[in-house]
């Protein structure tokens, strides 16, 4: 517990995630609940697949990198949303990295 609180107490910090979560709340306050998109739907019965249910989705751990090139997981209405904005502190950099690579794919 010592080595937990010692790490927690030194390392970098942020309020990405708050931001996000306010945002994120935002989001549903005004648009409301939105739907699931169709591909992110479970197929569990042969009407559900007629419906569209699961069509178009792509396995993320099929690609290199396992990340699906293009992909998006939000509803139509918020797919251009950025809800988490990571810093230039601590991993949050990487991160950001990351993420600014992955949306060049």
């Amino acid at each position: 517990m010592a080595h937990a609180c010692l790490y927690l107490a030194s390392a970098p910090k942020s309020d990405g995630i708050k931001k996000a979560i306010g945002k994120a709340s935002e989001a549903i306050r005004v648009q409301g609940a939105l739907p699931v998109p169709m591909k992110l739907r479970n197929a569990v019965t042969g009407l559900m697949r007629r419906e569209g249910y699961g069509e178009g989705y792509r396995y993320a751990h099929d690609f290199e990198g396992h990340v699906a090139p293009g992909e998006t997981y939000l509803p139509d209405a918020l797919r251009d949303a950025r809800f988490y904005e990571p810093s230039e502190e601590g991993l949050e950099k990487a991160i950001k990295e990351r993420l600014a690579r992955l949306r060049t794919k």
